[in-house]
C-alpha cells in the first residue's frame, strides 16, 4: 500500500561537506547511532604531525571532506569502534554533535590512541544466547550519548525476523507495542529475580502474565524503535527500570542450561483466539476480529505498526500523490470502500494482509523492508 506519511531514512555518520564557493550549502548532519557505519569518504586522510613516529608525542589530524568519526577512528586507531574515545579526546574542538564535523578541524589522536577501548571490561561468549548465529556488534559499557551515558545492552547482528528465546524461565512482566526508544519490546522476570529486556522486535509472540521457560520463542527479531537495521538489543536489569543495568555476558555465563534434558522448545503457544471486545474505535474493532482470521492477540501489534504508519488509523485519510485512501489506504479511491467507514476498511485490509501475506507480522516484516505492503 502506499503510505500518506514519509517515513525517515536514517543514514551513516558522515562529516558536513562544505561548498567551495558562495552560496553553497552545509550539508545537514545525519541522525545519530553509533552502531551505523560511515558513508565512504570523499577526501583523502591527511596527517598534520611531523613526529608521528616518536611514540607519546601529540598525533594531530585534519579532517577531510567526507570523514566521519568512524572512520578516522578506523584507519588511525585500530578500528571504528574507537570513535567514542577519539571524540571524548576531542570534544572542545568537535562540539555537543559528533555526527558534524568539518574539514579543516584538527583532531588529537594521541590519548584516543592510546586507550584502545573505552567499553567496560566484557565477559568471555556465553553458552546461553537470546539469539542462534548472530554476533554482538555493540558491546557492553561503551561510552556514548545515551541518557545512561553508556550502551546499556548489547547489539546482536540479527538478519529481520530471526527468533528471539528467553535466555532464563520466568514471567513476562512488560510488552510495549506503541512507540518507544525500544521500538516492539519484551520485559521477562526471571526466577532469580533478575529482568531481562529484548528490544526492537518485529513480532511479540507473548504476553503480559505468562510464564515462559529458558529457550522459549518470545518473538522475531527486527528494527522497530531507534534503529538503523536490524538486530537485537538484549539488556540485563537488576530492577525494570532504566538505568539498572549489568553486563549482559556476565549474566549468560552465570546461566546453566536448566532445560538440557527436555527437547528445545522454538514456540510459544499462542494466546487463545478468543474474540476480544469492540470498544467502540477503530483498534477495538480490528482487534475483536482477529481471531475471525485465526489470528491470537499478540498479532495486533505488527498490525498496529502498519496501520499507524499508513494512515494513524484515521478512517478519512487519503494520499494525494497515489489515491490511497482509508486505514489500510487502499489504492483506488471510492471504490473499495467509503471513506469514514472503519469497520468496512478493517475487514478490507484484514483480508487483504491474510490473502497476501498470511499474518499482520509477516506484513510488517515486508512493510519495513518496502516502506509498503
Amino acid at each position: 500500500m502506499n503510505k500518506p506519511k514519509t517515513s525517515l531514512a536514517v543514514t551513516a555518520l558522515t562529516v558536513a561537506a562544505l561548498g567551495a564557493g558562495a552560496g553553497a550549502a552545509t550539508a545537514v548532519p545525519a541522525p545519530f547511532h553509533p552502531t551505523e557505519k560511515p558513508t565512504e569518504t570523499t577526501g583523502q586522510m591527511k596527517t598534520v604531525s611531523h613526529h608521528q613516529e616518536h611514540k607519546g608525542e601529540d598525533h594531530q589530524y585534519e579532517v577531510q571532506a567526507g570523514d566521519s568519526l568512524s572512520q578516522i577512528a578506523e584507519q588511525h586507531l585500530g578500528g571504528e569502534q574507537h570513535w567514542h574515545g577519539l571524540y571524548e579526546e576531542n570534544k572542545h574542538t568537535v562540539g555537543d554533535n559528533p555526527d558534524l564535523i568539518f574539514p579543516g578541524q584538527r583532531l588529537h589522536l594521541s590519548e584516543a590512541e592510546s586507550s584502545p577501548t573505552h567499553a567496560r571490561p566484557s565477559a568471555p561468549a556465553p553458552r546461553i544466547s537470546p539469539v542462534e548465529g548472530c554476533s554482538i556488534t555493540e558491546a557492553y559499557g561503551v561510552p556514548g550519548p545515551w541518557k545512561a551515558g553508556h550502551h546499556t545492552g548489547v547489539d546482536y547482528d540479527c538478519a529481520q525476523g530471526t527468533k528471539v528465546h528467553s535466555v532464563q524461565n520466568g514471567k513476562v512482566v512488560d510488552i510495549n507495542d506503541q512507540g518507544s526508544a525500544y521500538g516492539l519490546h519484551v520485559v521477562i522476570q526471571g526466577s532469580d529475580g533478575t529482568f531481562t529486556l529484548y528490544a526492537h522486535l518485529s513480532r511479540i509472540d507473548v504476553g503480559v502474565g505468562q510464564p515462559v521457560k529458558q529457550g522459549d520463542q518470545i518473538g522475531l527479531s527486527g528494527q522497530t524503535g531507534n534503529a538503523s537495521g536490524p538486530h537485537l538489543h538484549f539488556e540485563v536489569r537488576t530492577t525494570n527500570h532504566y538505568g539498572a543495568d549489568t553486563d549482559p555476558l556476565a549474566y549468560l555465563n552465570s546461566l546453566t542450561t536448566v532445560r538440557s534434558t527436555e527437547p528445545r522448545q522454538h514456540t510459544v503457544q499462542p494466546a487463545p483466539k478468543s474474540p476480544a471486545v469492540d470498544d467502540g474505535t477503530p483498534k477495538g474493532y480490528a482487534k475483536s476480529q482477529l481471531a475471525k482470521y485465526g489470528w491470537s492477540q499478540s498479532e495486533f501489534s505488527a498490525l498496529n505498526q502498519i496501520w499507524e504508519h499508513e494512515s494513524s488509523w484515521d478512517p478519512n485519510a487519503v494520499n494525494p500523490s497515489s489515491g490511497a485512501y482509508g486505514i489500510p489506504q487502499a489504492l483506488g479511491h471510492g471504490h473499495v470502500y467509503d471513506l469514514g467507514d472503519y469497520k468496512a476498511q478493517i475487514d478490507w485490509g484484514l483480508k487483504y494482509i491474510k490473502d497476501a501475506y498470511g499474518d499482520p507480522s509477516a506484513a510488517w516484516v515486508f512493510w519495513q523492508n518496502h516502506n509498503w505492503y
